[in-house]
């Protein structure tokens, strides 16, 4: 029963139909699958599913939506759930599923439905969860404590100053962050402001914890990589490794070097 109340998500369906279906094994070990739950998508159907997608999620313009389309997708597809990234290899109108990914068996919906999709400055936060683990593997307390406190000071100033306002509202996805961020008079904005501050207070017990210096992302496979004569080539990442790599304000990329990263699922 769980696995057919996927169909219930909070999916936004779309018109978005794979011309080709492609099927690859999922790359396992005695112990673990490493490509569990993880497809591909070609860039012409990323495209066309952000771009539909846009008046429910995005709230972009059309020239955003055509030169920054998402390079993950969380999706539903038939019987099939997971996230699927966007591989320039693959030919136009193509989806490649693993098996990880299928929970059901139908025929019954030949649309793609997006779930959700990876955003530039998607901010992250800590939770009770990852205070836990962060504690148990040696965090100090003291360290929480700070960055609880400039919380705190965040959502105090978010209706007398600019840019604490600006970083709650790209946290919580605000689309007010777009009229705030045009604006340098905060209180033109309040109205908008005060209900998000005032459930902020609310949420404290749970603290949850703006990172202003974070970003919520979405975990992937490296895409596989053949020669000429279609011989599956070894991945640059070794055991253990991954890349970050994320857009910061202005645009340019940033990526994480010799760094521990520390993974965790959430729920």
């Amino acid at each position: 029963i769980s696995r057919f109340s996927l169909l219930l998500s909070n999916i936004i369906q779309t018109s978005v139909k794979p011309m080709r279906i492609l099927k690859e094994c999922d790359v396992e070990s005695k112990t673990a699958n490493y490509t569990d739950g993880c497809g591909r998508i070609s860039p012409d159907l990323a495209a066309a599913l952000y771009k539909e997608s846009k008046p429910f999620l995005a709230r972009r313009s059309e020239d955003h939506v055509s030169s920054s389309v998402p390079s993950v997708f969380q999706i539903r597809f038939q019987g099939y759930k997971g996230v699927v990234t966007k591989d320039s290899a693959l030919e136009n109108g193509t989806i490649l599923l693993r098996p990880s990914m299928k929970k059901f068996v139908t025929d019954s919906f030949p649309h793609v439905c997006l779930c959700d999709y990876s955003r530039p400055y998607n901010i992250g936060h800590l939770n009770r969860q990852f205070i836990t683990l962060l504690s148990g593997l040696g965090v100090p307390d003291e360290a929480f404590i700070q960055i609880q406190q400039e919380h705190f000071g965040l959502v105090k100033n978010m209706t007398s100053d600019h840019d604490s306002a600006l970083q709650i509202l790209e946290w919580r996805d605000n689309h007010a962050g777009d009229l705030i961020n045009n604006d340098d008079n905060i209180k033109n904005h309040l109205c908008h402001l005060k209900p998000i501050q005032s459930q902020l207070i609310k949420e404290s017990p749970k603290l949850k914890i703006l990172i202003p210096e974070s970003r919520t992302l979405f975990g992937v496979a490296e895409p596989p990589k053949f020669d000429r004569s279609g011989y599956r080539q070894p991945g640059v990442l070794q055991y253990g490794e991954c890349l970050v790599r994320v857009t910061m304000k202005g645009g340019h990329k940033l990526s994480l070097q010799n760094q521990k990263v520390v993974v965790s699922k959430n729920p």
